[in-house]
């Protein structure tokens, strides 16, 4: 079935909020960063970067930014493009 965007997936990974987890930050916090609330992945299709985007895709590219807004401080958030490599 076709998708109306160039995304893969679409993750959020929030941090966890219990005893243990906050155990391991103070054993870190010797100036190490505050922890993140969470992170959003976008998962890419191989070649949506590459392509064009069709008016469904930029559509819902756009929808996607206006949702993320409500929760994500953009400005202030790091952002990176990588690729997996599975180890194990």
């Amino acid at each position: 079935m076709p998708r109306c965007s160039a995304f893969a997936r679409y993750v959020q990974v929030r941090t966890a909020d219990t005893p243990a987890v906050h155990a391991a930050f103070q054993a870190r916090n010797g100036g190490s960063p505050d922890p993140y609330d969470g992170v959003a992945e976008l998962w890419f299709d191989d070649d949506a970067l590459t392509r064009p985007p069709t008016p469904e895709s930029a559509k819902a590219g756009r929808e996607l930014l206006e949702d993320e807004q409500n929760f994500i401080d953009l400005a202030s958030s790091p952002i990176w493009f990588a690729e997996e490599w599975q180890v194990v």
